[in-house]
């Protein structure tokens, strides 16, 4: 046997056997990188799915608590248009679980709310609050500062726009409305007449 031909049958077996080698290779890193790419997809693809929930979630609270402070609003509103009207109410009882669904719907959005609507929010519950203290006081026959009538006008006015106000910086901090809310001097304005009604009066 010649060398020549031996060497020629060995570089031809190792040809072989390195090129299968080198297949294989070649396939377990197309595997590994495909892998990596699958797993790097569905870590996104969690990702997002808990950005669209925190989301969803966020606006279900949102949603409940501008419906819970409208109410609230509303059934002191009711009230103070009864009294207006003569018709003497036995009990507050629609106003409490206005206030009671209100002050559930707060607690939680307070965890979710940025600063920005925060402070809208903080503000539209004391002027809540003070309503509905205002209210206690008339229906208790204590003696107040307010008369139904300035009551209700402020109910009508200024606490109605604060609502307002409290659901357009919900709406903006879920991005379905253009910022255009000037905060600091809407809330400004806002606990500016909050305090003429209860303290100059």
């Amino acid at each position: 046997m010649d060398v020549a031909g031996v060497v020629v049958a060995l570089a031809g077996i190792v040809g072989t056997l390195g090129a299968a080698a080198l297949t294989q290779l070649a396939a377990t890193r197309t595997k590994l990188v495909d892998a990596t790419i699958q797993r790097d997809v569905r870590a996104e693809e969690r990702r997002e799915s808990a950005r669209t929930e925190a989301h969803a979630e966020k606006r279900a609270i949102y949603a409940e608590f501008h419906a819970a402070a409208r109410d609230y609003r509303s059934a002191g509103h009711d009230y103070l248009v009864d009294k207006l009207h003569g018709a003497e109410r036995n009990h507050l009882e629609p106003l409490e679980m206005a206030r009671a669904k209100y002050r559930d719907a707060y607690a939680r959005a307070q965890m979710v709310l940025p600063d920005r609507a925060l402070a809208v929010a903080s503000e539209v519950n004391d002027c809540l609050g003070q309503s509905y203290r205002t209210i206690r006081d008339i229906d208790n026959g204590s003696e107040h500062s307010i008369s139904v009538e300035k009551l209700h006008q402020w109910y009508d006015g200024k606490l109605d726009d604060a609502v307002r106000l409290l659901r357009g910086v919900l709406r903006e901090d879920l991005g379905v409305a253009e910022s255009g809310i000037d905060i600091d001097p809407s809330v400004r304005r806002l606990q500016k007449a909050r305090l003429d009604l209860w303290l100059l009066d």
